[in-house]
Order: C-alpha cells, then sequence, then structure tokens
C-alpha cells in the first residue's frame, strides 16, 4: 500500500470485494480473516438462496447500495460489475452522515414474452421512523425496450441525505409490471 492509502486504511478500515457466479441454488458463504501478527481473527456465516429470476412473471434483484463517503474507504478488487451504475465499490455499513448522498441500484427483470406493450412503473421511497415519506422517485418504462423479449431493466437512483433528520430510514425499491405484479426489497439505513 502507498502511504496515503495505508493511512486511510488505519483510519476508515478497508474492504475486500469479491463476485461469485453460481447458479440458482442455496448456499452457504463462509468469511474470515486473521490480522498477521496481531493473534486476531474473525468469521462470518450467511446462508443466502441465489433466486432464478427468469422463472417468476416479474423479478427484483437484490439492493445495491452504496454512497459518496464510502468512496474513500480504500477497497481491494472493487469489482467491475456495476461500475457503470454505481459511483463507487459496494457499501457495507448501512450508517451514513448527513452530508452524505448514497446511490441504489436494482434490476427488474420480466419474463412474459410477446406481452401486449405496456409500462412498467419503478419507484423508490424513503420512509422516516414515524412513517413519513421524506423522498420518493418515480420513473417509467416501456416494455418496447425488451423488443417482446424477456429480460431486465436496471433502475438507479441517488438520495442526498442533507434533508433527512438523524435517525432510521427503510428505503423501499419496487416495480410494478403488467396485470400489477409487483417486486420489491427494503433496506433499512441510519443517518447520524
Amino acid at each position: 500500500m502507498s502511504p496515503a492509502t495505508a493511512a486511510a486504511a488505519r483510519e476508515r478500515g478497508f474492504r475486500v470485494v469479491s463476485e461469485i457466479a453460481l447458479p440458482p441454488g442455496r448456499y452457504q458463504l463462509r468469511a474470515s480473516a486473521a490480522e498477521e501478527g496481531a493473534n486476531r481473527s474473525g468469521s462470518v456465516f450467511y446462508d443466502l438462496e441465489v433466486p432464478d429470476f427468469y422463472k417468476a412473471p416479474f423479478a427484483m434483484s437484490g439492493v445495491a447500495l452504496t454512497s459518496a463517503s464510502m468512496s474513500a474507504t480504500p477497497s481491494v478488487r472493487p469489482g467491475e460489475t456495476l461500475k457503470d451504475v454505481l459511483p463507487g465499490p459496494l457499501a457495507t455499513g448501512r450508517e451514513f452522515p448527513r452530508n452524505d448522498q448514497i446511490a441504489l441500484f436494482a434490476e427488474f427483470y420480466e419474463n412474459v414474452p410477446n406481452a401486449p406493450p405496456h409500462t412498467i412503473e419503478l419507484s423508490t421511497t424513503a420512509r422516516a421512523e414515524d412513517g413519513r415519506i421524506v423522498f420518493q422517485n418515480r420513473e417509467q418504462r416501456s416494455s418496447a425496450d425488451l423488443q417482446g423479449k424477456t429480460g431486465g431493466y436496471g433502475y438507479g437512483v441517488r438520495i442526498p441525505l442533507t434533508e433527512f433528520a438523524p435517525g432510521t430510514y427503510v428505503l423501499r425499491m419496487e416495480g410494478r409490471s403488467v396485470n400489477n405484479a409487483t417486486a420489491a426489497r427494503e433496506v433499512l439505513i441510519r443517518v447520524r
């Protein structure tokens, strides 16, 4: 590491990003780390299911999230998959300062071949602990974008946190397709 990167790693930690291509199914991810010469180590086990996005008529990926402040954390192999849709490497934390901006990205998959032309509605909301909606974004996509085939719609949104009071928020990304088919995911964040 360069001296500047080493100083940033001491202050902010560092992140290692790896990608694993897996077919649909259930898996257990195991990760471990050890600090050389410090006699410290740890491990994490995580059960996950890789869905088959092409089975259901309408499906949604997980939500990828990053922030402007997370870009300052040194990253080993930051990954290339989302570099065109997110401004930096994925964030592992879910707590952000008020002067930050977060970016979210998800894909929605429509698997109804030869469906009549229609509109896909995509939305993101941020809801405060008291239920108030403090941020909302809505977009529409035309099924003509898929040219009669099955496939996905990428959807990204950036949310400045400057107007958010400190507290916990639920971010909800949702898509609505033909015949009111919906898919949604929620992410909990904390603003300090």
